[in-house]
C-alpha cells in the first residue's frame, strides 16, 4: 500500500495560524473497514469524495464519516 501526505498551511492574521493534511492511502471499503474496526471505529457513512457524491465502488476516491466505539 501507498500513503501519502499532502500538508498544507496558512497564515491567517498576525496570530492565527491552520494547518491542514489529507493523507491518501490506497484502501478499498472493505480494508478501510477492517483497519477502522482494528481501531474500535465504526462507519457511520461512506461518500465516493469529499463533496457528498453516493458511493460507488468503481471510484476513485472514499470518504467515510466513522465514529470511536468506547
Amino acid at each position: 500500500m501507498t500513503t501519502l501526505l499532502r500538508l498544507f498551511g496558512w497564515i491567517i492574521d498576525d496570530t492565527s495560524t491552520a494547518i491542514y493534511g489529507n493523507w491518501f492511502h490506497d484502501y478499498s471499503l472493505d480494508t478501510l473497514k477492517c483497519a477502522l474496526a482494528a481501531a474500535k471505529f465504526n462507519i457511520r457513512h461512506v461518500w465516493n469524495d469529499l463533496t457528498g457524491s453516493g458511493f460507488n465502488a468503481d471510484g476513485d476516491w472514499i470518504a467515510v464519516a466513522a465514529q470511536k466505539v468506547f
